[in-house]
């Protein structure tokens, strides 16, 4: 008797370079970018987990991974929720759960490369990761009701809860200026710079005590004197450690090394051809969009190869076999440990004709962007066989997605991502049929706990 053997391996991925999400099938949002002439009007977005709405009037309409955006678009992330919003040049902004922002401006010149970026926080969290920008005309700007900061070329979070809005400076340097409430224009004088991992908070009563204070005058010695300025000079402290540990942000800043790696790969690869690998930067941005909407993983490294002149065809992480498997059956799940939470799995295995089932109380429990990775393997003359790319891998629930040959990603499914949980498993068929001749453990899969102090703004 042939026996097949199904074994789990659970690993935390923070982040890996690579992109995955279920096939967009609303067409009104998934054409390619917006060009008027050498100016893109469009971005993207990727759900990373939960919901992210287009807010249109009197009605939202819910956004999946790839949908394309124009400017002037008002976006909301749900509850237990995140969202990356990618803009054409390779910049991109991440939306926290529960924020809502509005972009009035979306505009790439193809040509020389600027940008024009715009961007409303109403409420909540954002982080931007801003590639350098190319020109003096570029401009990357992000405001709530109170507060501007602008940048070029750097990294940074901004949020905004009530009447309080806080910038603090991860990569080089961010202008900071108060707004005037009535004019909503910046206040004269008032302009500070936020070195890299400093922090500022402004709220309402320091825009009017700013307000109060005179313009910069100079004294008769010749000394400039700017008390506006002095005034959120003052504020400026280190970055809360409430911020720094916070989970959110160092997911964030997981995405922000590959898209540095990224950059640099693109750069060294042409030589530091500052205009060509910007446009690299630019075609990559569109494969990302395209790899989501059809269902696939993009390998990301084989993508640049192939982008810089090093490599011929597009490469996906999913790879179709070839070869069928016509072995009866066994299962094996094995003891599992992953860095964020602790799973235990006993070892089963189950010996059958046509099909298995596992019975076991135990459950392989896991959060969102988690990857487990199985094998599947025949007896032939009492060795094992690895057959883990002859046979078909199936997801049974709305907890995840099948990535490659046995590599299950962790993904809340639209249905039941409010909830926080879901559960399901994985069954192995043989290609081209439907019944399932090996099934895995029950997976639980649930929504990362993000531990953000409600004393911090922007929450």
């Amino acid at each position: 008797m042939k026996n097949l053997i199904l074994g789990g391996i659970a690993v935390l991925i923070l982040g890996g370079g690579a992109f995955f999400a279920l096939k967009n099938n609303n067409s009104e949002n998934n054409s390619p970018a917006k060009v008027e002439g050498n100016i893109i009007k469009t971005a993207w977005v990727e759900v990373e987990r939960g919901t992210l709405f287009l807010k249109l009037p009197g009605q939202s309409r819910q956004l999946k991974s790839g949908d394309v955006i124009e400017s002037g678009a008002s976006l909301e992330t749900g509850k237990n929720s995140s969202a990356i919003i990618h803009f054409p040049d390779g910049s991109i902004l991440s939306m926290d759960k529960e924020t809502a922002v509005t972009i009035p401006q979306i505009e790439v010149n193809d040509g020389n490369k600027s940008i024009l970026i715009k961007i409303t926080l109403t409420v909540g969290r954002v982080w931007s990761k801003v590639i350098s920008l190319a020109t003096p005309e570029s401009e990357w700007e992000v405001k709530t009701s109170n507060t501007v900061a602008t940048v070029r070329g750097t990294a940074f979070g901004m949020g905004f809860k009530g009447t309080t809005s806080w910038v603090n400076t991860s990569e080089h340097k961010v202008a900071v200026s108060p707004l005037d409430p009535e004019t909503k224009e910046k206040i004269a004088d008032a302009e500070i710079i936020i070195e890299e991992k400093k922090y500022v908070e402004i709220n309402n009563v320091d825009v009017n005590n700013i307000n109060k204070e005179q313009t910069s005058t100079t004294t008769e010695t010749g000394t400039v004197e700017n008390p506006r300025k002095a005034f959120l000079t003052n504020k400026i402290a280190d970055v809360p450690n409430l911020i720094v540990e916070d989970s959110w942000v160092k997911q964030v800043k997981e995405k922000h090394k590959e898209v540095d790696a990224e950059v640099k790969d693109i750069e060294t690869r042409l030589q530091d051809k500052k205009a060509e690998s910007k446009e690299k930067l630019i075609e990559l941005t569109e494969e990302k969009r395209k790899a989501f909407l059809e269902g696939k993983r993009l390998d990301v490294k084989k993508t640049i190869e192939r982008l810089t002149g090093e490599e011929k065809d597009i490469i996906y992480e999913r790879d179709e076999t070839k070869t069928e498997s016509k072995e009866t059956t066994e299962i094996k799940t094995e003891t599992v440990r992953t860095t964020e939470t602790e799973t235990v799995v006993r070892t089963l295995e189950v010996t059958v004709n046509d099909k298995v089932t596992i019975e076991t109380s135990d459950r392989l429990i896991v959060e969102e962007g988690s990857t487990i990775k199985f094998r599947a393997y025949v007896m032939r003359d009492g060795k094992k066989v690895d057959v883990t790319e002859l046979v078909a891998w199936q997801v049974i629930g709305f907890v995840g997605n099948i990535s490659g040959p046995g590599i299950f990603v962790a993904k809340l499914g639209d249905q039941i991502s409010e909830s926080g949980q879901g559960v399901g498993l994985i069954a192995v068929t043989r290609k081209g049929e439907r019944n399932a001749i090996g099934m895995s453990a029950n997976i639980t899969v649930n929504a990362p706990t993000l531990s953000t102090p409600l004393d911090i703004g922007g929450q």
